[in-house]
């Protein structure tokens, strides 16, 4: 292996998964601490409780639903390539979509029964899916920009290369969907094996930033194409809420997750400056933990106030669910900016911390300052697209009055059950 190679290259999965003989010895390295991380995950197919067993389940109760809270980002303390949330977000959708297959509308080529024996070949086999909201892109400046697909007799070539997280590099098959030049949303659904000769990777020495995946005129038969050249269908099978609700509960408890560790880092950064103290910190805190415990209410609101559906499994309560999801991502980003102005003058005042230390301010570092954390809060923000975009889906789809309740009883049960407390 050549570590002076820095000349984009792009490889079969196959072959990094090999010998790592196509990859520079950092990149190597960084595939292999990985894969160690990853062992029992990969290899305990024994195991009732395998997160990829897991991953295939659909609940049956509020208390599995519960359950669904965990999933692969917990794998390694939420420090592991999964830890990112769309692998858990794939199978959740796809197990809808296997549960709902008679209801949901696929393209003609592709009878419903392709899929569902797709779904019960991958899950007695244990393989795993991710997927990616970003949009495709054209292989350089020179390519045509459309179309990415082409139909043929066979099935579709698509063209293009793509950013997914680092979970691509250990994942079987990828749920590709594809928005092509002068549409404003998906039409098109694919499912595609990674090992395709014709799909290849670019791989960083850093995985936090990621992949970029390569198309090169890859043939997808006609029974992995769900939906062909369809908005409305694609729409059916990503945006309406009885079939995203567990992708989007589990996305949603993922966050409050993160949300915990990020506030108790900014705590931490405000007590270390000596600012826990100041009136202006102890109130924009104060208003972020009122936030925090919104978000939390919120989504036991939704696992609580759930009920079976008509498709046999258990779906959250939808209208507190989308308020948790939508009122997540305004916390994030008002806990990340908290968290850099109030361990900025920490952190430029210790030069020689590094972020990668054992020390408090080294982890401070890691948790909101490094390259790590940036791009770590830019895909929480931007996973599926434009927050302000979201915000307007989830205005024009959700009824208010039932939202604006359900705040309100929340808010006068914690000052009733405040009051007591005092006396």
């Amino acid at each position: 292996m050549d570590s002076t190679k820095v000349k984009a290259r792009w490889i079969p999965r196959s072959v990094i998964r090999s010998d790592g003989s196509a990859l520079t010895l950092n990149e190597h390295g960084a595939y292999l601490h990985e894969r160690e991380k990853l062992a029992d995950l990969l290899h305990d197919a024994d195991d009732p409780a395998n997160a990829i067993r897991q991953a295939y389940e659909l609940p049956t109760s509020s208390e599995h639903l519960g359950r669904k809270r965990a999933g692969l980002y917990g794998i390694a303390g939420g420090r592991s390539v999964f830890a990112g949330g769309l692998t858990d977000y794939a199978h959740a959708l796809l197990a809808s979509w296997y549960v709902q297959h008679d209801r949901l509308l696929f393209t003609d080529q592709s009878p419903n029964d392709s899929f569902s024996k797709w779904y019960e070949e991958s899950k007695r086999t244990r393989k795993l899916v991710t997927t990616s909201f970003y949009r495709l892109k054209p292989f350089d400046a020179t390519q045509e920009v459309a179309p990415y697909i082409e139909s043929v007799k066979e099935g579709l070539v698509l063209r293009g290369k793509q950013t997914f997280l680092a979970d691509a590099l250990f994942v079987d098959e990828l749920l590709v969907w594809i928005q092509e030049a002068g549409e404003t949303a998906p039409s098109t659904v694919v499912l595609l094996p990674v090992n395709d000769k014709n799909v290849r990777f670019r791989v960083s020495s850093h995985l936090d930033v990621g992949v970029a995946v390569e198309y090169d005129s890859v043939l997808i038969p006609w029974s992995r194409v769900l939906v062909e050249r369809n908005s409305v269908h694609v729409n059916e099978r990503l945006r309406q809420s009885k079939v995203s609700a567990i992708a989007d509960f589990q996305w949603t408890a993922r966050q409050t997750v993160l949300l915990e560790s990020l506030i108790g880092t900014t705590f931490a950064l405000a007590e270390e400056g000596g600012h826990n103290g100041e009136h202006h910190v102890q109130v924009t805190l104060g208003e972020i933990i009122q936030e925090f415990e919104t978000v939390q209410a919120l989504l036991l609101a939704a696992e609580i106030g759930g009920e079976p559906s008509d498709a046999g499994y258990f779906l959250p309560a939808l209208v507190p669910l989308q308020a948790a999801k939508q009122a997540a991502v305004g916390v994030l980003d008002r806990v990340f900016e908290q968290a850099r102005r109030i361990g900025g003058s920490l952190i430029a005042g210790n030069p020689h911390i590094d972020a990668g230390s054992g020390a408090k301010l080294g982890w401070a570092l890691d948790a909101v300052g490094s390259e790590r954390a940036y791009r770590q809060f830019q895909h929480e923000l931007y996973a599926f697209g434009d927050p302000i975009r979201q915000t307007l889906s989830f205005y024009e789809e959700y009824g208010l009055e039932a939202l604006r309740s359900r705040y309100q009883l929340f808010w006068k049960t914690r000052r009733t059950k405040d009051s007591a407390e005092k006396w």
